[in-house]
């Protein structure tokens, strides 16, 4: 050791040219692991970047995937109770001609919506949504075999209390008429004269109202089965819909304890 010491102090260039190199060598090597540093946090840079990517993507599907649930679930229920709507319609109004055709519309729409929700919604739904097709297939069906009759019917007992005691005495004759006569040995056309003498229910209503309760007394119980049935398929519909679109989830914003506690303060 004391040799070299000896010798860079007879040799002093040696020397400084010796510690330039070592500090070229140095920042040469400082470079290198800082470049080396600099590129290992680009790729982590890059790495953080696509995975964040890949979470507001993934978070963009599932927000539109459940955008097209709601909707799609909603406009289902919603053809649904169209369907019947018009199908009430007949025993609440009658069919002036229009009816079958607003009926074939609405059970398209709603065949189209259950094509859909097939496509979107959880399996749970989608049987949900096909026992309310049967239900409904199965209403419309009566409320075309059997509308007229039920809206003769209804009207008849309607007007047992009407105000009117001439109308409230052709409605108890032709309740009587259809209930009873039959039963009683009463001649035919006697009953459809009775039937007829209400106002509102024609010849071909009163005919069709007689036809049905010889030929099927139990088309009435029938068509409020219907109704009760599709009721139930539609509530169940329902519950599986908002199971599917976490309605019971509690979805208010979580505040800040501090930003809740100014909010207190500001409304006290």
């Amino acid at each position: 050791m004391t040799a070299f010491r000896q010798y860079f102090e007879d040799n002093p260039e040696i020397f400084a040219a010796l510690v330039a190199a070592i500090g070229i060598l140095g920042g040469l090597l400082g470079s290198i692991i800082g470049a080396k540093i600099q590129a290992n946090g680009g790729r982590d840079q890059a790495a953080a970047a696509r995975e964040a990517a890949q979470i507001a993507a993934e978070a963009q599907r599932v927000a539109a995937l459940w955008a097209a649930r709601q909707l799609q679930i909603a406009q289902f229920i919603q053809s649904a109770r169209d369907v019947v709507d018009v199908c009430n319609r007949y025993y609440e109004d009658g069919d002036d001609g229009s009816l079958t055709f607003h009926l074939h519309d609405a059970v398209k729409v709603m065949r189209l919506k259950s094509h859909e929700v097939e496509l979107v919604a959880p399996k749970e739904f989608v049987d949900a949504a096909q026992q309310v097709l049967r239900a409904v297939d199965e209403y419309s069906s009566e409320a075309t075999m059997h509308g007229e009759t039920g809206h003769a019917h209804l009207l008849i007992r309607r007007l047992l209390t009407s105000e009117d005691e001439d109308v409230a005495r052709a409605a108890r004759a032709a309740e009587h008429a259809v209930l009873h006569g039959g039963n009683e040995g009463m001649d035919y056309a006697v009953r459809m004269q009775r039937i007829a003498a209400v106002p509102g229910i024609s010849e071909k209503r009163a005919h069709l109202l007689l036809q049905d309760r010889e030929s099927d007394p139990q088309w009435n119980a029938r068509l409020n089965n219907g109704r009760k049935d599709f009721e139930e398929k539609l509530r169940g519909a329902i519950r599986a819909g908002r199971a599917a679109l976490r309605s019971e989830d509690d979805v208010t914003p979580a505040v800040p304890e501090q930003r809740r506690r100014q909010w207190l303060r500001r409304a006290a």
